[in-house]
């Protein structure tokens, strides 16, 4: 799980990833890097989400030599986010190529974001130029959150049931958080989690390595196999999620 998703490289780019654009209003505010790359989410000054980043995962096949089987948003330098302002609203787009050591422009990406004071979309695409192996999916985005929030209340909406969970103030092996969407008591308000059809929503708690805080997986729609499948190049993955705030 440490080398699937070591989420200090998120924290790390937050100090090698320069600011293209700070987006502030009322509300949300934010700073993006010019590969799209969005860190250091408040509300009102209120930290939620340290960084949301989107990422690539794959199974290395029998006989391949050993790599970083990897794909971040952040290992890509080529600057190509274009930003939009209209009255307090941004809009940035991105399209790039996500590559590591052993794939060079392995799949084309695009990420549409708009930031609005009480709403932030996000829509993700991504196109594999190369055959890739998984058990389950081979994208993903995962948004980082603050230790600030663990003790806090999430509530959980799968299959259209209702469930309330506490984030663990201590490492619980065995806390699982599942969902459609999710809703999350902070210091400010409720902070929300909402996905187009058949996105789900997860939850990883990097203290199992170490780390400090947790990160909530954004799945687009898969299913697991016992045995790896292959997706050929050419397969195209699509999700998308709303974050919005309300206010205390």
């Amino acid at each position: 799980m440490k080398k699937l998703f070591l989420t200090g490289l998120c924290t790390m780019a937050l100090s090698i990833c320069s600011y293209a654009e700070v987006y502030q209003s009322p509300g949300f505010s934010a700073k993006i890097g010019a590969n799209g790359f969005i860190q250091d989410i408040r509300y009102q000054g209120v930290p939620l989400i340290h960084a949301v980043n989107l990422m690539g995962n794959y199974k290395i096949p029998e006989g391949m030599e050993k790599h970083d089987a990897r794909f971040f948003q952040t290992w890509d330098f080529s600057k190509k986010a274009v930003f939009k302002r209209d009255g307090e609203k941004l809009s940035f787009t991105v399209k790039s190529t996500l590559s590591n050591k052993k794939f060079k422009d392995a799949a084309d990406y695009q990420v549409v974001c708009v930031m609005e004071p009480n709403r932030i979309s996000i829509q993700s695409e991504v196109t594999q130029k190369i055959d890739l192996q998984t058990h389950l999916r081979l994208f993903q985005t995962n948004v980082v959150m603050p230790a600030s929030l663990f003790g806090r209340g999430v509530q959980v909406i799968r299959r259209g049931q209702e469930e309330f969970k506490v984030l663990p103030e201590t490492y619980n092996p065995k806390f699982r958080l599942d969902g459609d969407s999710l809703r999350i008591s902070t210091e400010k308000g409720i902070l929300a989690f909402s996905g187009g059809k058949e996105i789900s929503f997860s939850y990883m708690d990097s203290r199992m390595w170490g780390g400090k805080d947790f990160t909530i997986l954004v799945n687009p729609p898969a299913k697991w196999t016992a045995k790896p499948v292959t997706h050929p190049a050419g397969t195209v993955w699509k999700w998308e999620f709303t974050l919005t705030f309300q206010p205390e």
